[in-house]
Order: structure tokens, then C-alpha cells, then sequence
């Protein structure tokens, strides 16, 4: 997934809970945020020995203008920048249904030409 074009009105600051000093203002949220979202399907690269996405995308440049977003907040007090990576179990456990479904399509497809 990719999230482009996050544009958010400054937001309000929240306590959070910090390691040394409880609750605390710490994190900066808004419930107005514009998102643009991406989302492309993985195939198993054995060449590169990673994921790479498979166009074209199966959702390409949503919008929603009902997002919300952290836009701030301790130590980051000014706009950040932030690229995610999932790793396993996680990764596994996120992927699962898809992969689920489309064993579920190939038996339907085997049994129908079987039957």
C-alpha cells in the first residue's frame, strides 16, 4: 500500500502515555485529513528474493476526505516523513485471506472441470 498526499489541518495535541513521565502532551492528531491511497497486489520475486507489486493496482489513487491522521507530536514536532516495512508473523498473518480465497478459487475451478 502506498499513502500519498496526506493533507490534514494542524490537528489538536493529546496527552500520551510516555515511558518516564505518564501522560503527557505528547502526540498531535486530526480527524480532517485528505489521504490518497494505493494498494497493489504482491508477487513472489525468486530472482530478487522479495515481494514486488503487480500492476496495475488493485485500488489506484482513492480518495477520502474522512481520514485520521497523526500529523505531529513528540519528538517529531514539525511534519515527518515515514515509510513502513511489515515483517513476519504479521506479514503472514495480513496475507492469509488472500491467499485462503484463491486456493478456495483453484479447488471451485478443479472440481467444476472435474465434475
Amino acid at each position: 500500500a502506498k499513502i500519498d498526499d496526506v493533507d490534514a489541518v494542524p490537528g489538536v495535541l493529546l496527552r500520551a502515555p510516555t515511558e518516564e513521565e505518564g501522560m503527557v502532551y505528547f502526540a498531535r492528531d486530526t480527524y480532517y485529513a485528505n489521504i490518497t491511497l494505493s494498494l497493489w497486489n504482491l508477487q513472489w520475486n525468486d530472482e530478487l528474493k522479495e515481494y514486488v507489486r503487480v500492476e496495475p493496482p488493485i485500488v489506484d489513487r482513492a480518495f477520502s476526505s474522512q481520514c485520521a491522521a497523526e500529523v505531529g507530536g513528540g519528538p517529531w514536532w514539525d511534519t515527518w516523513n515515514k515509510t513502513s516495512e511489515m515483517v513476519q508473523p504479521m506479514k503472514g498473518l495480513v496475507r492469509f485471506p488472500y491467499l485462503a480465497q484463491r486456493v478456495k478459487r483453484r479447488i471451485g475451478s478443479w472440481w467444476r472441470r472435474k465434475g
